[in-house]
């Protein structure tokens, strides 16, 4: 099934004709207001005809392309209108894109000249074509109005070239479209002056020319908005009440954050609104008839047909929103993968003809893949733009958008389109925005990302939305994660920037698990369960698969359990699978394995820093002294804290500690290659570590030494002296000064250490006899330590690190690494580590 042709009468699209004929009928008419600044349609008309009389002495005629730089202004539609006039073609480019994005456009335009204004000049230094600014143009030298006249309608055609836009690139290469002016429906206009218009896109896209253009057809008033509005809903809407606007041109997106605002009620002259450029969603039509009693024009398209169907609302509509009837001077064709017309209410591509682009310049072969010539069933051969949109037909003729073409994924064998998931999330009474989006997981393959906004008097969780979309989608639909955002990134034409959103990583935010259990075990298992769904765990009672797992990441699950703890997967009734549940089976298994656990301070997919124990943990704080130092690593980077040993321990020694270290570390990864990291003694024990590793075969990529003093060297250092005069009441007490930081920045009360495990670590450090070590070492120490005993005897491990060392060096003292602001700057030096190649 297509669209019945449709035969209108009509007359060609040629904007500065209607310039023209309301500047003859109205010179007084207003046509622009900016700032403080009114100019009538006789006045646009004026500067119009300059500007088309200087193109035309450079050359400019029809299907000559002429590049637009600047910022919106009545310079910018001076512009436009002056360019129509010489018969030439408007290229709108981009004023806030970086020099770089600018060249790679006007590379691809490649304009005759470019017109622009003086302040605008430095960010044109590498063009090659000829700049014009307009604010430097001598009116002297135009010639009068009598000596120029523009091409008129018979020397002018239809199929010439009116403006050439550039894709938004969202899904490849932007591309260079050009678009002829086509023709228009004869209506009765309105009088002049009776419409407002705004203008608040700088884009260089269809909305740009749409915002300029239009107000000019119906003899309206353009309103420019100031620079920033566009970003600024509430202010935005402010704008619309003063200058009692009366016609709006937005995306679906921005107008969904204008209904949010409160005094969006207050647009009393809003008369009319089309919304165009993504799927509509059926909350922000009941939002926008809540608040104000206008008409809301649903118009569909794309660049290379900017007006395929529309539809005009004059009251909410129930049920499926469609797109509406074709445009006119558009024919619609819904086929299948074969080509052929698909039955009333099935599915297939959207094809469509009559007012479409031209091709792509200097891009014949993708022409020729998106353009084409059709048969019908009259043998008539027509030519269509195949969009990549999915769509059918409704009873009544009105066409209905599923999703796109390539935004149809496929996952684990189900296929479904993003925009359904989208539209069902939307449902949800707490949801204010939302976008859902396909992430390549290296690991995992295809997920599923949901990113939602709520309300801001909504509570809701992504526990309640996962169960609320439970009950309206299969399960394959639901996404794996859930990100909470404040806003949706948009593109410069006020569109959803879901190549942003593809960017980011598909992960929670938190650099801890969300739900911190009792003990060691629960919290491992915690941490690999949020590897796997991808999203923080704040239940320990609750199902994996009412988490959002399936059936995929199950197996996932179960088989790193498996290798990560070295027993056999609990026998649990899937009913009862919770980490609670989970961690009680995996106690009473561990009974029969001596291996120690380490302990995850923060998940991610990439290779993990193992951070070695102080010793025996004499401070009962555990992984309070790494903590710090994971803020400022990358959010995929995971953090192990290697457990300290039991005081109980048959033989205390640093090769001791350093053996079931490695144990421990062979459960979580068991090759190499390693990241090995310590502080302070902690140092001596990864030094070890290393030592073992390497012994073994294995490979150490990096050994990070955080102000570690090798024992002998520790205990004849001037820093011992301190210690023996602080014990001797001379000094702040050193030890008092260490627990106060830990209670302060940790606990949150008061405690002492262990007299027994102070001694015993100052027993294993003074009978460590350390071998010669020939791997690389990344070395930071404290800005207050001897600047001597860095440089030359590298705290005492000058002579032992025979391999590559890297020096670091952090403000501070040897407590710095314990407390903020010092651990966050030695968190940034790690990263640093973590990042180079050398």
């Amino acid at each position: 099934m297509h669209s019945p042709p449709i035969e209108k009468k009509s007359r060609p699209y040629f904007p500065h004709v209607f310039l023209e004929e309301h500047a003859e009928q109205a010179p007084g008419s207003i046509a622009i207001v900016f700032r403080d600044r009114r100019i009538t349609y006789g006045q646009l008309d004026r500067e119009a005809h300059d500007i088309g009389q200087m193109l035309a002495g450079e050359g400019v005629g029809p299907n000559v392309v002429v590049g637009l730089y600047m910022p919106r202004s009545p310079e910018l539609i001076f512009a436009v209108m002056g360019i129509y006039k010489s018969g030439g073609a408007c290229a709108f480019l981009r004023f806030d894109d970086s020099s770089e994005r600018t060249d790679d456009a006007i590379a691809q335009l490649r304009p005759r000249l470019i017109l622009s204004t003086r302040s605008c000049l430095p960010r044109l230094h590498n063009v090659s074509c000829r700049v014009i600014c307009l604010d430097e143009l001598d009116r002297e030298t135009v010639p009068s109005q009598s000596s120029f006249t523009a091409p008129a309608c018979a020397t002018l055609s239809e199929n010439d070239v009116a403006s050439v836009f550039l894709t938004s690139g969202s899904r490849g290469k932007p591309k260079a479209v050009p678009i002829p002016f086509g023709r228009i429906p004869v209506r009765d206009r309105p009088q002049s002056g009776q419409h407002r218009y705004v203008l608040k896109t700088d884009s260089g896209t269809t909305f740009t020319r749409a915002e300029i253009v239009h107000p000019i057809l119906a003899g309206g008033a353009v309103y420019i908005a100031p620079l920033g509005m566009e970003r600024d809903a509430g202010g935005f809407v402010e704008y619309l009440i003063e200058n009692e606007i009366t016609h709006l041109i937005s995306t679906p997106t921005f107008l969904q954050l204008l209904t949010l605002q409160d005094n969006f009620r207050a647009c009393k002259f809003l008369r009319s609104v089309i919304c165009s450029g993504e799927t509509v969603p059926g909350a922000m039509v009941s939002a926008f008839f809540q608040k104000v009693n206008a008409e809301l024009t649903i118009v569909y398209g794309c660049t290379e047909a900017p007006s395929i169907s529309s539809l005009t609302l004059k009251s909410n509509m129930q049920g499926v929103i469609s797109v509406g009837k074709p445009s006119e001077f558009t024919e619609i064709h819904i086929l299948d993968e074969n080509m052929r017309p698909v039955p009333m209410g099935e599915e297939g591509e959207i094809c469509v003809g009559g007012s479409i682009a031209k091709g792509y310049l200097d891009d014949p072969a993708l022409a020729d893949e998106k353009f084409f010539t059709y048969f019908d069933q009259d043998k008539k051969g027509k030519r269509l733009f195949r969009t990549g949109d999915i769509g059918k037909w409704l009873q009544g003729g009105d066409l209905q958008i599923i999703g796109r073409r390539d935004d149809q994924v496929k996952v684990r064998g189900y296929r479904f389109h993003l925009s359904e998931i989208e539209n069902r999330i939307l449902e949800h009474p707490g949801v204010r925005v939302c976008a859902v989006v396909d992430h390549e997981h290296e690991i995992y393959g295809k997920r599923i990302v949901g990113f939602y906004g709520r309300k801001s008097e909504s509570n809701l969780r992504t526990d309640d939305l996962r169960r609320f979309l439970r009950q309206l989608v299969p399960p394959e639909m639901i996404p794996h994660t859930f990100i909470e955002v404040s806003d949706l990134p948009l593109t410069a034409n006020g569109k959803i920037d879901r190549s942003e959103l593809r960017r980011r990583p598909a992960v929670s935010s938190s650099p801890l698990t969300s739900f911190q259990g009792p003990d060691a075990l629960e919290r491992l298992v915690v941490c690999l369960w949020e590897r796997v769904i991808e999203h923080p765990i704040r239940d320990a009672d609750v199902n994996f698969f009412d988490l959002g797992g399936d059936s995929f990441s199950f197996s996932l699950m179960k088989s790193e359990f498996e290798r990560q703890f070295g027993i056999g997967f609990p026998d649990i009734a899937l009913s009862d699978l919770t980490i609670r549940r989970l961690t009680s089976a995996l106690r009473l298994g561990q009974k029969r394995s001596a291996i120690p656990l380490p302990i995850p301070l923060k998940s991610g997919t990439r290779r993990p820093i193992f951070f070695a124990p102080y010793g025996y943990d004499q401070w009962g704080l555990g992984g309070c002294y790494f903590y710090l130092l994971t803020s400022k690593l990358d959010i995929e980077q995971p953090v192990y804290e290697l457990a300290p040993p039991e005081s109980t321990h048959r033989q205390p020694s640093i090769r001791a500690i350093a053996l079931d270290c490695v144990k421990s570390i062979k459960a979580v990864q068991p090759q190499g290659p390693y990241i090995l990291a310590g502080y302070s003694n902690g140092g001596v024990v990864a030094f070890d570590i290393a030592q073992l590793l390497a012994a073994d075969g294995d490979t150490v990529e990096r050994l990070i030494l955080i102000d570690t003093y090798m024992p002998s060297a520790y205990h004849k250092s001037v820093w011992l002296k301190g210690i023996a005069a602080t014990l001797k009441g001379k000094k702040v007490q050193l030890r008092s000064r260490m627990v106060f930081l830990i209670k302060q920045f940790f606990l949150g009360r008061w405690m002492s250490p262990s007299k027994e495990l102070d001694k015993l670590n100052c027993f294993i450090s003074r009978t460590y006899s350390p071998l010669k070590y020939h791997g690389r070492v990344d070395f930071l120490y404290a800005g207050e330590s001897s600047s001597w005993r860095v440089s030359h005897d590298l705290l005492g491990w000058h002579g032992l690190l025979c391999g590559n060392v890297r020096l670091r060096r952090f403000e501070g003292n040897h407590l710095g690494p314990i407390s903020m602001p010092v651990a966050a700057k030695v968190s940034e030096e790690i990263q640093r580590i973590l990042e180079s190649d050398d």
